[in-house]
């Protein structure tokens, strides 16, 4: 597993593993979608309102940093 307890893969190639403050696990808030490139992240949202893919460094893979959030 990569340092701080974070892992990335789900069905569409991420496995998400993040851990609280408590060593609890957390899950990401929902999907959000790169506006650059169109991959697809599980996301987290911050108290402003941007989203971070889980297991990042908060950027995509194509180097954006803004995402919109896939709604089912």
């Amino acid at each position: 597993m990569p340092p701080h307890g974070r892992e990335a893969s789900t069905d569409v190639g991420y496995r998400i593993h993040v851990q609280n403050s408590e060593n609890e696990a957390v899950r990401p808030d929902s999907f959000g979608r790169c506006i650059e490139c169109g991959s697809i992240y599980a996301v987290y949202g911050s108290n402003a309102g941007a989203l971070h893919p889980a297991g990042t460094d908060g950027r995509c893979k194509c180097g954006n940093d803004t995402f919109r959030e896939i709604s089912g």
